[in-house]
């Protein structure tokens, strides 16, 4: 396997839809737009996520009344099965492959938060199954501050359980992604404690994403890196990395890499 990541073989190199995030927060990119961006770069494996869903129709009247749900996740009012087999009209049309889709999903909250974060996964399902999904990205939620309880393992272990028995994904994949998982000793101890709710088939499709950034200064990020490398399937690559790679090169045998910064598509080869 090349030390540099962006010549590993297209098998095991995806892009995701964050490479265009600059566009979509001034208004011009959507999931709808990612496969022909990434077919300019020659890359069929996508991550796409779901807070770039465009505006559905009548979404002035469906965005705030979502909003009366309680405790409804922010990406909610997006999610229409007319768009998603628009995007699979497109992800086809290029002949790529949805690898991954990724929810903002927040285990921290219970009581109400229950109905409205199964209806947000409810979702988060007819996305899997209608774009083909091979793999799901979650994250733990929360504020950077907030404290990790028995009931968040108990809640995402649910989740997981139901996902993998409801669809054919062949993979979820927890990010370190700020929230509770801020802390790395946490995000490790959360994801240990859901992996002894699995069974042995579910444990076995229940894996680590790995951004290499989402880890605060005052951290050692090697010894973070480390800690998580055992059960690392999926990472996320961006530029300002480039001490990361010897590392990723050390398990490069069990990892998909993507792509998640728009000055590394100038590295890619023709």
């Amino acid at each position: 396997m090349p030390n540099d990541p962006l010549l590993w073989p297209p098998h095991r190199l995806g892009i995701s839809s964050w490479v265009w995030g600059s566009d979509y927060y001034n208004g011009r990119f959507s999931l709808l737009d990612f496969p022909t961006r990434a077919a300019t770069h020659h890359i069929s494996l996508l991550e796409c996520n779901d807070f770039m869903l465009p505006p559905p129709r009548f979404s002035r009247i469906a965005r705030p009344l979502h909003h009366l749900i309680p405790h409804a996740n922010p990406e909610l009012w997006r999610y229409r099965r007319a768009t998603l087999k628009q995007l699979k009209h497109e992800i086809d049309r290029h002949q790529q492959t949805c690898l991954c889709w990724t929810m903002n999903t927040d285990f921290s909250r219970f009581g109400l938060a229950k109905w409205a974060n199964r209806y947000y996964q409810s979702w988060g399902r007819q996305a899997v199954e209608i774009l083909g999904a091979q793999r799901l990205r979650i994250i733990a939620g929360g504020a950077n501050d907030a404290q990790l309880t028995p009931q968040t393992a108990t809640t995402m272990a649910r989740f997981i359980r139901e996902m993998l028995d409801q669809t054919t994904l062949e993979m979820i994949v927890f990010e370190n992604h700020w929230g509770l998982s801020t802390n790395i000793i946490q995000h490790m101890t959360l994801y240990t404690a859901v992996r002894q709710q699995l069974n042995p088939a579910d444990q076995s499709k229940f894996w680590l994403c790995l951004d290499p950034q989402n880890i605060p200064n005052e951290i050692d990020k090697q010894q973070a890196w480390q800690q998580m490398a055992g059960y690392t399937r999926h990472v996320h690559i961006k530029n300002g990395t480039a001490e990361f790679t010897d590392f990723l090169t050390q398990i490069a045998y069990q990892n998909m890499v993507v792509i998640e910064d728009a000055q590394l598509l100038s590295s890619l080869p023709s």
